[in-house]
C-alpha cells in the first residue's frame, strides 16, 4: 500500500529540493487543490509592468495516489517553473532551456506521467492496441469514446471494463 502524504510533508520536501538544486527559499505558498483533474501540479504567476511572478504551487489532491518517487518528480518539475521563473529565465514547459532543467534535477517532463487508480480500458478494433482513461463522474464511459476512431488503424473502440492500474512512472 502506497504512503499517503500530508500537505505539509510535501512542503517540507518542497524547500529541500528547491534548496538542494537550486540555493532557493520558497516564497509563495504551495497547496494542495481538489479541483486540479488534469494536471498533476501548477505554478501560477502574476504579470505586473511586463514582469511575471510566481504566486502559488498547487499539486493536485489525487497525487497522493502515486509513489514516493512519482510524487518527487512532480514536485521537482513545478520547483524548476519557479526556479527559472525567479532567476528570469525560459520556464515555460516548450523552452528547451526549462527542459534541460528538468532533466538535470530529475523531475518530470510535461504530460510523461499516466493515471493511477481506477481506469477504464478500452481496446482498439483493428490492431488491438489498449488505452486507458482517467475514471470520470458522471460520465457515460461506454459511449463516451465508442463511437469515436483510433488514430492508430481508424478502427472504433471497445470498452473492455474498468482496472486499477498501479504507478508505473521511471524516469
Amino acid at each position: 500500500m502506497i504512503k499517503e502524504f500530508t500537505l505539509a510533508e510535501i512542503q517540507n520536501e518542497c524547500k529541500k529540493l528547491a534548496k538542494k538544486h537550486w540555493g532557493l527559499s520558497i516564497t509563495i505558498p504551495i497547496r494542495m487543490n481538489n479541483r486540479l483533474s488534469t494536471r498533476l501540479g501548477t505554478m501560477k504567476y502574476r504579470t505586473m509592468y511586463g514582469v511575471n511572478y510566481p504566486i502559488v504551487i498547487e499539486f493536485a489532491g489525487y497525487l497522493k495516489n502515486y509513489n514516493l518517487s512519482t510524487i518527487q518528480t512532480v514536485l521537482l518539475h513545478e520547483l524548476t517553473h519557479y526556479a527559472m521563473m525567479t532567476k528570469g529565465l525560459p520556464y515555460k514547459d516548450s523552452d528547451t532551456q526549462f527542459k534541460r532543467e528538468c532533466v538535470r534535477v530529475g523531475g518530470s517532463l510535461t504530460r510523461t506521467i499516466g493515471a493511477v487508480g481506477f481506469v477504464h480500458q478500452y481496446k482498439c478494433c483493428g490492431c488491438g492496441k489498449d488505452i486507458t482513461l482517467k475514471e470520470r463522474k458522471h460520465k457515460n464511459v461506454q459511449k463516451n469514446i465508442c463511437g469515436y476512431a483510433s488514430t492508430c488503424c481508424g478502427e472504433r473502440f471497445e470498452y473492455v471494463g474498468k482496472i486499477y492500474k498501479k504507478d508505473d512512472y521511471t524516469i
